[in-house]
């Protein structure tokens, strides 16, 4: 049901070379990549590779001091190269994940009221997110000569994107997750308790247009579902552990890339700029930012994913140190807590980089240090 409202987003990619899978409400219906699709991607990759080395202007003997712009645009070549052949790799992984999703949704019996909102939302930021790219490839077509750096970095933008979907319905199934835990530890521990703890959503956020301005993902207008037990939200959180190494396979070597991209466009940016080689400074520094903004939008949620699972820990361990509940339940509760803390949903780029604030702290520290250097060297 989630994925039937993507089709237009696997449109958009199949347009790019960058065709996903497609899987029916029926998990064992399904589509791959076809041949045609493949073959429109080798197009692609000889397109752009052809039309890359048409319009630079260096000879043979190629000196990197004269040319370091060219560096730049030959490395954000080389990159969406290998994320348009690494997605062909893939697509038997895809499909695992969309049957994943689907099964934690049908088992936490979300209504499609909930699952068309939560797609509206991503759809919202997905179309902000291009628009703003649109214009700044707008701007980059008109004052500077081809090859253009943006317009090479269209199928990095939808590889990270289709990421950062993902990383939003596992944050959102999170939170649904802990809402019934809470529920559930409250109605059988603390039955007397007046407090009012589960979905403050449907009285706080009423408004369809702030659900969807809200950068919190959670699903509205949801009701408590008196079928979960903990066993079911157990197993639910175990598969959205499957479903982040499932992500890390397919995306693992595009954000590791990314974080690569992030450095040299950055100390780029900066050598350019400081030895005044450029005609349009600002120009440098959007194509210096851009990716830097697609990357905090990812860790943005990645953190949100860690609060939720300091959160669910967080219960049980306020709930273990109580003695109203009989011993089947404390032994769930442990079996439960110690799932948690064994895997804790962080996304991770070749077990080398974590999907966090910390990684761009690092990068931005390392594009200082080699911006000194390289403005020395020029």
């Amino acid at each position: 049901m989630f994925y039937y409202y993507f089709r237009f987003f696997n449109f958009i990619c199949s347009i790019f070379g960058l065709r996903k899978p497609f899987i029916f409400s029926n998990v064992n219906n399904h589509t791959l990549i076809s041949i045609l699709n493949k073959f429109w991607c080798l197009l692609i990759v000889c397109g752009i590779i052809v039309t890359h080395l048409i319009a630079i202007k260096f000879d043979l003997r190629f000196n990197i001091k004269q040319n370091l712009s060219e560096i730049s645009n030959i490395n954000n070549l080389i990159i969406n190269v290998i994320i348009l052949l690494n997605n062909i790799r893939k697509e038997n992984i895809y499909i695992e994940i969309y049957r994943t999703t689907i099964k934690m949704l049908n088992d936490l019996k979300i209504n499609r009221t909930c699952v068309k909102m939560i797609s509206t939302k991503l759809y919202l930021w997905f179309t902000i997110h291009s628009v703003t790219f649109i214009i700044f490839m707008s701007l980059e077509v008109i004052f500077c000569n081809p090859p253009y750096l943006m317009v090479i970095r269209i199928p990095l933008f939808l590889a990270i994107f289709h990421l950062i979907i993902h990383l939003s319905l596992i944050a959102t199934i999170l939170n649904s997750v802990n809402c019934n835990i809470k529920e559930i530890l409250r109605n059988n521990l603390y039955e007397n308790s007046g407090s009012n703890i589960y979905f403050k959503n449907r009285q706080q956020f009423k408004s369809r247009l702030f659900y969807l301005l809200k950068l919190k993902m959670y699903f509205i207008e949801i009701e408590p579902n008196l079928h979960l037990n903990l066993k079911i939200l157990c197993k639910i959180y175990d598969d959205l552990c499957t479903c982040i190494r499932l992500l890390q396979k397919c995306h693992g070597m595009e954000v590791f890339l990314t974080i690569w991209v992030m450095f040299t466009s950055a100390v780029t940016t900066i050598t350019l700029i400081s030895n005044n080689e450029t005609d349009h400074p600002w120009l440098e520094v959007l194509r210096g930012v851009q990716v830097f903004v697609w990357f905090v939008v990812a860790c943005y949620l990645d953190e949100q994913i860690k609060q939720e699972v300091e959160t669910v820990e967080l219960y049980f361990i306020k709930y273990l140190i109580d003695f109203k509940y009989n011993h089947v339940k404390r032994e769930v509760l442990q079996t439960f807590k110690l799932i948690v803390s064994n895997n804790r949903l962080q996304f991770k780029a070749f077990n080398l980089y974590r999907l966090n604030f910390a990684t761009i702290l690092g990068t931005i520290v390392s594009v200082i240090t080699y911006s000194v250097i390289s403005m020395q060297f020029f």
